[in-house]
């Protein structure tokens, strides 16, 4: 699990974001979250709840970013919340211990304050420099990922300019996974894309060992 962690993207795909997760799931994404930052409530519970039906139809997890109030209207799998966004224990509050919870950090401290405070997985960057994410902040390293390891148990997904050529050094210094936003999104035929860095994280685990 969390091996590839794919993010659907409405305005950098020319795809929906129905065909964005269809193809994704085929080329073996085991995790989805549904981002989205401009709609209303409704339609985000509508487009939620579509993108929702096709990841359980193929038992993927599903997760909506940011939003816990339309992850408890559609009983998504779960929740990712950033630094700015409702607090992880308020979160699992609401949600209650069966869901997950997501935590974006940037930092050694709040990724252990992530994991202190009931988080499942940590989503960890910009290890590289990204223009996908406007405040996404200056580039991290593979440093950070070595330091984090080190204090956390829970898994890393990291992400932040993460591309095929860099995706087996960001495992090996101790990522469990990687989401990479534009790569995959952005890619001519994004199920091929998703199946290529898959097997890189996979390989990539295995000269870890």
């Amino acid at each position: 699990m969390y091996e590839l962690y794919f993010i659907t993207d409405r305005k950098l795909c020319k795809k929906g974001e129905e065909e964005q997760v269809a193809a994704a799931i085929r080329g073996g994404a085991d995790i989805v979250q549904y981002r989205e930052k401009e709609l209303g409530f409704e339609q985000k519970v509508k487009k939620a709840n579509t993108l929702k039906e096709i990841c359980y139809r193929a038992e993927v997890d599903f997760i909506v970013n940011d939003d816990v109030d339309v992850a408890l209207e559609i009983e998504a799998n779960g929740v990712h919340v950033g630094q700015k966004d409702e607090a992880c224990k308020e979160a699992r509050k609401k949600l209650g211990n069966g869901k997950l919870i997501g935590v974006s950090a940037s930092t050694v401290s709040e990724a252990v304050k992530a994991e202190k405070d009931g988080a499942d997985y940590i989503g960890l960057g910009p290890i590289f420099h990204t223009t996908t994410k406007k405040d996404a902040g200056p580039a991290r390293g593979l440093s950070l990922i070595h330091e984090v390891r080190k204090q956390v148990k829970i898994p890393l997904v990291a992400i932040g300019g993460i591309t095929k050529k860099n995706a087996a050094n960001v495992v090996i210094a101790g990522a469990d996974g990687v989401s990479a936003v534009s790569e995959l999104v952005c890619a001519v035929d994004i199920e091929d894309a998703v199946r290529e860095m898959r097997n890189i994280v996979v390989e990539a685990k295995k000269k870890r060992k």
